[in-house]
């Protein structure tokens, strides 16, 4: 790793000081349960199961409380979001994707979300539009005339080469890096450290077999951002736009600030949509009938070029339906934790100051009281339903509050391109029925050996 990476990629130190957990006491608390081993889906849905809405539990010694209920998430993110920061997860992010939107809090956030919301206007997405119909039409004819594909990976691949194209625009054949294989190990460092549970020689060992790793991907952003330098000429790109601040918002500036937010779109934008993506298809496998829905949409929309805008192109019934759906039942993060700076009462559950506060899009999202038979892939509830009319607080795969995810409709115009030019062939030839997911990471994706077979047209 160069000197010069080494000054961008590597973390500065947290800009707010955070209060220590409470320790769980020499003596036992009967009213307070003690957990072992790392947090994970199987652990919340237990809790959620024996506990109702809200469990307080020690884990790591450290005082921990999860809430459950739609007006917990809403009082946490979206009423209280300066009075519950990321914490302890800060420096695992900045760690493995550098100093950005993902890792930062309070001021430096929100002066980086200003810049970082430039290039995310609709009218930008617009002039993005035909390159990410471009590459979705050539990789999946790439995958139909493979016939055969390894789904998680080939969906990372469509993901990526999308993102290139919007991040950098010109050419940048010469930068080489088999992303897909880092980004599988990224996650685990990432993933696998931030998430409580893990003993301090685990940590240790996570971020010793990722090191080289983590070289080679701050190597990789840098040399994207100088192959952007000299080969754009002049076309417009979404790192173009923040440096130029062409929309209205400050310009990012050059330097640590742009490495870290094209470390964060790489490792956000990519894993969210290939997710997304690879949980849509496996999902369709159980309700056929709507891929032939899909096809008189995706025929109607991605002819010689897209005949409608973004917000049209996110809004077409079937293909969202389907989106929120998966997202619904396999959001792309199924754990937001935070960190309380102060004493809280979150109706009526008090929270100490220092207390890890474990919000699971997972556990929330199948909330009967909210989604009727919520275990069931049912995209039609979406049609009539638009998630700005649900409880608030009962769907936030994005997250919500001031820290909702700034690439949001970056990611659905993605995803709802990728999904259309699928659809657009015959149908998948694949029956699911494996849909384990490794929940030892806060990304939630299938298994990487599920298969996706499909016809040459």
């Amino acid at each position: 790793m160069t000197t010069e990476t080494q000054r961008l990629f590597y973390p500065r130190p947290a800009s707010i000081p955070l209060p220590p957990a409470p320790v769980r006491p020499d003596e036992e608390r009967r009213d307070i349960v003690v957990e072992t081993g790392p947090l994970t889906v199987e652990l919340l849905q237990r809790l959620r199961q024996e506990s109702g809405t809200s469990a307080t539990f020690f884990l790591d010694d450290a005082l921990h409380v999860a809430l459950f209920a739609p007006e917990y998430v809403t009082q946490v993110l979206a009423k209280n979001p300066k009075k519950f920061l990321k914490g302890a997860q800060e420096s695992a992010f900045s760690a493995a994707v550098g100093w950005g939107l993902l890792s930062q809090e309070g001021e430096d956030h929100l002066s980086t979300r200003r810049q970082v919301h430039a290039g995310m206007h609709g009218d930008i997405l617009e002039e993005f539009t035909p390159d990410i119909v471009h590459v979705a039409r050539t990789v999946i004819a790439e995958w139909r005339e493979k016939g055969d594909i390894a789904l998680v990976r080939e969906s990372r691949r469509l993901a990526h080469q999308s993102l290139l194209r919007t991040l950098f625009r010109g050419n940048i054949a010469d930068v080489d890096l088999d992303y897909e294989s880092y980004a599988t190990r990224m996650n685990d460092a990432l993933m696998k450290s931030a998430v409580e549970g893990q003993t301090r020689q685990s940590r240790q060992d996570i971020w010793a077999a990722y090191a080289a790793d983590r070289s080679a991907i701050a190597d990789y952003v840098s040399d994207l951002i100088r192959a952007h330098d000299t080969s754009t000429q002049g076309e417009k790109s979404l790192i173009s736009i923040l440096l130029a601040g062409e929309a209205p918002s400050c310009p990012v500036q050059p330097g640590a600030g742009l490495h870290g937010q094209v470390a964060l779109f790489l490792q956000a934008g990519i894993e969210t949509t290939s997710s997304v993506l690879s949980w849509a298809t496996m999902l369709l496998g159980r309700r056929p009938e709507l891929w032939a829905a899909l096809k008189v949409e995706a025929d109607a929309v991605l002819g010689a070029s897209p005949a409608l805008s973004v917000a049209e192109l996110v809004a077409l019934p079937i293909a969202s339906g389907v989106i929120n759906e998966a997202m619904r039942l396999f959001p792309p993060l199924w754990l937001l934790p935070r960190i309380a700076v102060e004493d809280m009462d979150i109706s009526g559950i008090l929270i100490p100051t220092g207390a890890r506060v474990i919000l699971s899009p997972f556990i929330t999202h199948r909330d009967p009281d909210v989604f009727s038979r919520p275990r069931e892939f049912l995209p039609e509830r979406w049609i009539d339903q638009k998630p700005a009319s649900l409880t608030p607080g009962s769907f936030f795969p994005f997250g919500a509050g001031s820290r909702v995810c700034v690439g949001e409709r970056l990611g659905r115009l993605n995803a709802t391109i990728m999904l259309l030019t699928l659809a657009q062939g015959s149908p998948p030839l694949s029956k699911f029925s494996d849909f384990a997911l490794d929940n030892t990471m806060m990304l939630i994706s299938p298994k990487p050996s599920v298969r996706l077979r499909l016809a040459r047209d």
